[in-house]
């Protein structure tokens, strides 16, 4: 019914604070998909970071949870790579954010995860429930919040394999169409 408990990971401890991600995709890209890719130049405008920090903090959270949540500076990196073995390319990431909740950028998702494997990642009951895409694996493709080098905010993503695709392969009418993607929130909690 998407009340159950979210199951998170420690992935990082500073100054009495932990960074933990979600164990498990946890919601459905389809209700940000046509409005949000392609025109939404980064994770700053983006109706995602918006619904993160606004609705899903609210549904999922008591306020005494939310209390604990840190409000964090997101940092926005440049997305600098190569395209189809051509010369460098770099797609500006924006400002940096405050926020509460994030998705990790590509950046974090090389630091936390180191392996593939460690990026891979199954959907919730409730979210096969709602119609993500899941493969014969079981896994699932989530989003980051860092730019591809082709499109907009957000296509940088982790495949089903866990490798991050950072080329923006995939075409805006595919992402829509299938319900490809999932979201994976991060926050930094407070434990003192």
């Amino acid at each position: 019914n998407g009340k159950e408990d979210i199951e998170w990971i420690g992935w990082d401890r500073q100054n009495g604070k932990i960074l933990v991600i979600s164990k498990y995709a946890l919601e459905h890209c389809d209700d940000f998909a046509a409005e949000e890719l392609g025109t939404s130049e980064n994770w700053e405008n983006s109706t995602l970071r918006k619904w993160l920090n606004e609705s899903f903090i609210n549904e999922a959270f008591s306020q005494e949870e939310q209390n604990k949540i840190v409000l964090s500076n997101v940092v926005n990196a440049d997305t600098i790579g190569t395209l189809d073995r051509s010369e460098e390319k770099q797609k500006d990431g924006g400002n940096d954010t405050q926020d509460k909740l994030f998705l990790l950028s590509i950046d974090e998702a090389e630091k936390y995860f180191e392996l593939d494997e460690e990026r891979q990642v199954k959907a919730t009951e409730y979210l096969k429930a709602r119609g993500i895409y899941v493969y014969e694996s079981g896994n699932c493709l989530w989003f980051l919040r860092s730019n591809s080098l082709t499109g907009y905010f957000p296509p940088a993503f982790v495949n089903r394999n866990g490798y991050i695709e950072d080329d923006g392969y995939l075409s805006f009418e595919f992402m829509v169409s299938n319900a490809t993607f999932a979201i994976r929130p991060a926050m930094w909690i407070s434990i003192e």
